[in-house]
């Protein structure tokens, strides 16, 4: 039976320790966070974790470290038993500085034994030990301590798999065109594949069509302007959005709330 070992949130931390003891072959969805980052500690397994158009094969003690608004998720290349620590936070209420990170790391492999290790291992135990209050405290110092340790990795990180070359270009297009694709067809047309092509071949790889993941990246860039204090009806063209109507459909749906409660 799949076990919650231990979980503490509070609004800028989540953090859970998941252990399934049976085979697990389980889908899941790609999703990204607006202003969390997300560390995830595999320990055991056999699967693999796409960001964005980068795939990772996992190994044990392998540490993914995810930025805000990346597209990811893990995917079960066989069935085997699954164990994983996840922690989401917020950085910046934290005051935790991830640019220390070195270059661009997304995959850290950490000692078997070694000191990330012992520190998800005390999560264990403060989460059976303190109340909400503590724990507050207890875990924002751990996250912190496991982010200064790992900017001093030396450990070379291994080499992603890229995606398809079609979905790929296709990211890099949609990122670098963001806000004016008219439609599927254009990003399409621009990788050289036909646009049924490219919907299932994205749709298979991404695990979102083509449609939602350009809507979502818009409304994620729309969001981070109104929170440092845009008005939702002065920024939604430029998010690429042709009225404010649709705009404010879109937002409530993805959201879950109104542009204007992400006003500061």
């Amino acid at each position: 039976m799949p076990q919650t070992v231990s979980a503490f949130h509070n609004s800028d931390i989540v953090y859970n320790h998941f252990l399934n003891k049976n085979n697990t072959t389980r889908e899941y969805s790609t999703h990204s966070h607006t202003m969390m980052c997300e560390i995830l500690f595999f320990r055991q397994g056999n699967a693999s974790y796409v960001i964005e158009n980068r795939e990772y094969k996992l190994q044990e003690n392998d540490l993914v470290f995810i930025r805000p608004a990346r597209y990811h998720y893990i995917r079960f290349d066989a069935p085997h038993s699954y164990e994983r620590y996840v922690i989401k936070f917020n950085n910046n209420a934290l005051h935790i500085n991830t640019d220390i990170l070195p270059g661009d790391g997304e995959i850290f492999h950490c000692e078997q034994g070694g000191i990330i290790e012992s520190i998800f291992k005390k999560l264990d135990y403060y989460t059976a030990k303190f109340d909400k209050k503590a724990l507050s405290e207890i875990v924002a110092f751990l996250i912190k301590e496991i982010v200064y340790n790992l900017s001093l990795s030396n450990s070379p990180a291994p080499a992603p798999k890229l995606l398809s070359p079609a979905v790929s270009e296709a990211l890099n297009y949609i990122n670098e065109h963001l806000f004016t694709i008219k439609n599927v067809e254009e990003i399409s047309r621009a990788v050289y594949v036909s646009e049924n092509y490219f919907f299932n071949t994205f749709k298979k790889q991404m695990h979102i069509t083509p449609k939602k993941y350009l809507t979502e990246k818009r409304l994620l860039y729309a969001q981070d302007r109104i929170r440092l204090g845009k008005k939702p009806t002065d920024i939604y063209e430029e998010c690429g959005f042709q009225n404010y109507p649709s705009f404010y459909r879109a937002y409530m749906q993805f959201f879950n709330h109104a542009p204007s409660q992400d006003r500061p």
